[in-house]
């Protein structure tokens, strides 16, 4: 068709061909991209020329010809920007030339574009805001040329009505009747939303909210009894389990006491032998001045027996440890006692009430705000972060403690609130939310990227 174009230019019948040719291409194109390819390449068979921009008055430049895509930051696509909107106001088709300009357009035409260029506007419709097609080529444009473009025009702007959806903003727009004043109005509607979006951040930006931080935390007996060795020796038998229920008074641990029930034995002989002695003693100083001064000395080592008698049977009895309260039993594993000494105030076991807990977090040296006593904790426990428990901070240490995993925090303490049916198990990790003063968002938002930046840079 292009062969039959270049061999009768000038014949009407042959430009009527190729507009309905053009019209049936545009209709079966399979979206809107495909017709904007279409529009900026092959308009080309009505008349030729040497570069194609379609400019829309809603979205700036959508397609260029000779490309697929285009780069919105190109200094090409800028350029023709400001060249598009310097007329957009143009409704009419119209010849263009670099001294129809302002200066600054006008002196960088001759490194983008040809000498003569053709500004076609193709009309709005209900989910269309309209557009320009703009040519550009060598050669001055002819009025007959002019005539086909401004019809195809019609006609592809009424085909790429169909295929496309309105932006909200232009829906709107109609719906609220602003007629043929829509692509202004839009602009109008364009500043309003930026100027109501900016007045609304600033009004965000000082909405009142507390500080908040988050730090690992974890559930820990509040009160608990410690199990600790009471003398050096070995330990026989550990007689509850791990998580067992146990009763104030309940045997917990028995000692091998076969050492000590020698030693007491033995003692208590010797206590006896010094006694028939002191009686022995007693006996002869009645008629022995020399036995009656030996009975102080006697007397004495009687008395030494005695209480290494009594402090051996109260280590004896010390042998079984019974439970100081009612509670649980937290313990790793009886079996790492069996059969191994111990030392005097080694700790053994812990026997805790499990309904008596408070929580444990660890703040770290960044994130360690001026809390005071009395601050809101909520702890989101890993096994059940839906259902938070509330507690009240009791203390936050003035100096930093090295964590089990080797870094270093400040310790925090809080007493938990519970409601109704809430049984919170020791031992439970989560994650603490602790809430300080009231702060403005925007500080809320930036107090962590201006800390990082004031310890980079020293500002």
């Amino acid at each position: 068709m292009a062969n039959f174009k270049q061999v009768h230019p000038n014949d009407a019948i042959q430009e009527m061909a190729i507009l309905l040719k053009l019209a049936q291409r545009c209709r079966q194109a399979s979206d809107p991209k495909a017709q904007l390819f279409l529009l900026v390449n092959d308009t080309f068979m009505l008349s030729p020329y040497r570069q194609a921009v379609f400019f829309s008055f809603e979205s700036g430049i959508q397609s260029i010809s000779g490309t697929v895509t285009h780069e919105a930051n190109a200094p090409f696509v800028q350029w023709m920007e400001s060249v598009c909107r310097a007329r957009i106001d143009s409704k009419q088709v119209e010849r263009l030339e670099a001294s129809m300009f302002p200066l600054g357009i006008a002196d960088d035409w001759h490194v983008w574009l040809p000498p003569f260029a053709l500004w076609l506007p193709i009309p709005e419709s209900f989910s269309f805001a309209g557009g320009v097609l703009f040519l550009a080529r060598d050669e001055p444009w002819r009025d007959e040329e002019m005539i086909w473009l401004s019809e195809w025009m019609q006609l592809w702007g009424q085909s790429y009505a169909l295929k496309i959806t309105p932006s909200f903003s232009r829906y709107v727009g109609l719906r609220l009747g602003w007629g043929s004043n829509i692509r202004k109005s839009l602009r109008y509607w364009r500043w309003g939303t930026r100027f109501l979006v900016l007045v609304s951040l600033i009004v965000l930006a000082q909405w009142p909210l507390h500080l908040s931080i988050l730090a690992p935390a974890e559930l820990l007996p509040l009160n608990p009894s410690i199990i600790r060795a009471p003398m050096d020796g070995v330990i026989e038998e550990v007689l509850v389990e791990p998580n067992q229920h146990v009763k104030k008074g309940d045997l917990l641990i028995h000692y091998d006491r076969s050492g000590l029930g020698h030693r007491l034995k033995v003692a208590q002989f010797e206590w006896l032998t010094a006694q028939a002695e002191y009686r022995l003693q007693s006996q002869r100083a009645l008629f022995d001045p020399e036995s009656k001064s030996k009975l102080a000395l006697l007397q004495s080592r009687m008395n030494a027996l005695q209480t290494k008698v009594d402090y051996l049977r109260t280590v004896n009895e010390q042998g079984d440890i019974r439970s100081p309260q009612d509670g649980m039993i937290i313990l790793t594993d009886p079996d790492d006692f069996l059969g191994r000494p111990v030392v005097t105030g080694e700790r053994l076991m812990i026997v805790v009430n499990e309904q008596h807990a408070e929580i444990e977090a660890w703040i770290a040296p960044e994130d360690a705000l001026d809390f005071s006593v009395g601050s809101r904790v909520v702890l989101y426990l890993n096994a059940d972060p839906l259902h938070p428990l509330n507690a009240t901070m009791r203390y936050m240490a003035h100096q930093l403690s090295e964590r089990p995993d080797g870094h270093f925090a400040y310790r925090m303490r809080a007493s938990l609130v519970l409601e109704k049916g809430e049984t919170p198990r020791v031992g439970m990790k989560g994650t603490a939310k602790v809430e300080g003063e009231e702060v403005r968002l925007i500080y809320w938002v930036l107090r962590r990227p201006w800390a990082a930046l004031r310890s980079r840079l020293g500002v």
